[in-house]
């Protein structure tokens, strides 16, 4: 029996679970581009990590020496919305791999988010103190 080929699969999700979250145009973009950023990510990581580029079976992108992106959609990403499929799929068992650059991933996406909910609190809290502040009182110099 001839050896089989293997290939790995990476799939993003729960898409449908995450999108029923939202009920605005907005937020439809915004999970679309976390997953799309997500998929960018882990892609990136098994690059770094040794993968060909040409191993990559889906989604097709290209890369340059600073950047990976998606043929004919630099235009639409100036926009913010996401590009990349929920799934990679890649030539060869790097199943180790892939379950790094997953947890890589994410991590940077946790670490993103709690970043701006840092930033949103500390205004929220200098937006507060000032209101609480005292009027201050000006004296009239002759």
């Amino acid at each position: 029996m001839a050896d089989r080929a293997k290939y790995t699969a990476v799939t993003l999700g729960p898409i449908y679970d995450t999108f029923q979250l939202t009920s605005t145009p907005g937020g439809t973009w915004c999970a679309s581009y976390i997953f799309s950023w997500l998929a960018k990510e882990i892609i990136t990581h098994l690059i770094n990590d040794g993968i060909s580029r040409d191993d990559f079976i889906a989604p097709v992108f290209n890369v340059t020496d600073d950047e990976i992106f998606i043929p004919g959609g630099r235009d639409v990403a100036a926009k913010g919305v996401g590009l990349f499929f929920d799934h990679i799929i890649v030539k060869g068992d790097c199943m180790a791999k892939a379950k790094a650059a997953r947890g890589a991933a994410i991590h940077a996406l946790a670490e993103m988010v709690a970043e701006a909910i840092h930033k949103e609190t500390e205004t929220q809290t200098s937006h507060t103190q000032k209101r609480h502040e005292a009027p201050k009182i000006r004296q009239k110099t002759e």
